[in-house]
Formats: C-alpha cells, structure tokens, sequence
C-alpha cells in the first residue's frame, strides 16, 4: 500500500511536471506570436516607406514571415504531442502496476 500511494505520488508530480511544461511552451507560443505581430508590423511600415510599389518583394517578405509562423507552429504541436505520449506511457504503466498489486 505504501508503495502504491509513493507511485501515486510520484505519478502526480511527474503530470504536475508536465501541466508546468505545457503552460511553459503556450507561453512561449504567445510570445512568439507577438513577436510575428511586432514583425509583421515593422515590416508593413517598411514595405510602405521603401517598397511601396514592389508588390513582388513584399509578397516575398509576407511569405518569409509565414513560414517561419507555420515552423514555430510546428516545432510547438510536436511538442505538445511528445508530451501527450508521454501521458499516455505512463498511464499504461500505472495501469499494469495497479494490475499487479491487485493480482496479489
């Protein structure tokens, strides 16, 4: 019994861990979409100054931005799902532990 609530325990702090992770790379996420604004605003501003009839080199500069948006995007739900994974492992192994000991 002890060493089942220590697993509990354990197993709680590690989903604590992970809750913690999330809300780290969401902030992250948050961040790095006001920076895009931030980005995309210095660049219309720019655009317009020195660029403003080049519609292809702004079209170019616009697509840049959306790339490196969808790759932030990207690298964050591979994230999120590693860490979604890794839930689910450990819930598998609380699964047989608790089927052990009660097998006892």
């Amino acid at each position: 019994m002890c060493c089942q609530i220590q697993q509990i325990l354990l197993v709680q702090n590690w989903i604590l861990v992970q809750i913690h992770l999330v809300n780290k790379v969401l902030n992250i996420y948050g961040l790095l979409q006001q920076t895009v604004k931030i980005f995309k605003i210095q660049l219309s501003i720019w655009t317009k100054t020195y660029l403003e009839k080049d519609f292809y080199i702004q079209g170019l500069l616009y697509k840049v931005v959306q790339i490196s948006r969808n790759q932030i995007l990207i690298q964050i739900k591979i994230k999120l799902v590693k860490i979604v994974l890794n839930i689910q492992v450990l819930l598998q192994v609380i699964v047989k532990i608790s089927k052990t000991q009660d097998s006892k």
